[in-house]
Order: C-alpha cells, then structure tokens, then sequence
C-alpha cells in the first residue's frame, strides 16, 4: 500500500519486516517485555524504560534512578526491578536531584519480589510494587 491510509480492525500478522514513513499509532501495541539480568548495583539505563530489569546479588542491593540530566527518561516511563534467586533486598536510590515518592519504603520485600517507579514529571517518580 502506498501513499493511503490504512484502518485495521483486529490483528494484522507480518512476515519480514515493514518500514514506516510517517507517524505510527495504535491503541494498544503488543510486544514482549525485555529483560536486563544484572549481578551487581545498578543505575537505570534508557534501555530499561517499560522493561524488567532482574538483580541476582547475594547480598543487598541499589536500583538507582538516575536524574533527567544523565537520562532523560519520558514521562511516564516505568521502570520494573525484581529480586532474583539468593538476591538480597534491592533498595531503590534516587540520583541526585531525584525524588522517589513512597507509601511506604524503597525496599524491596523478599525474595522473587517486583517493585518499580513510574515518572510522574522530570527527576519526580512514584514507587511501586512489593514494597516493605
């Protein structure tokens, strides 16, 4: 199809690849969440907005999100970290100039637990998930 406007009901299922030219918008777009397995502390990467990212430490840990200045994350961007197997608690740390807004801790409860932080308006996040 060239030079028209599509209107797609349902699902549309491609073999290959497809190039777009123009804006491209959807509803609601389908695709597998990545996962960023990492062994040591860790400051989130542009790579990891809307995505999982998985400590495995053996002991307690830092998620650290960091200001908008280094990473300029959308608004609206989550960030999802889980406690892996044998890992300790993951805290979640604010760089500098970041605030983390929490109903409770910055820790995460136990093992296996998934705790994140969506951004609610530049170096302004709000904690999530299974929190002590």
């Amino acid at each position: 199809i060239s030079n028209q406007a599509l209107d797609v009901t349902g699902s549309v299922a491609v073999s290959g690849s497809v190039t777009a030219v123009g804006a491209i918008s959807a509803a609601s777009v389908n695709a597998p969440v990545l996962i960023n397995p990492q062994t040591s502390n860790y400051i989130a990467a542009l790579v990891d907005a809307n995505q999982l990212v998985t400590l495995t430490v053996g002991s307690a840990c830092t998620f650290t999100v960091p200001p908008n200045s280094s990473v300029a994350f959308p608004v609206g961007t989550t960030l999802s970290v889980s406690q892996g197997n044998a890992s300790g608690q993951i805290t979640l740390t604010a760089g500098a100039g970041v605030t983390i807004n929490t109903p409770s801790s910055l820790t995460s409860r136990a093992q296996y637990s998934t705790v994140g932080v969506v951004q609610i308006s530049a170096n302004v996040w709000q904690a999530m998930g299974d929190l002590t």
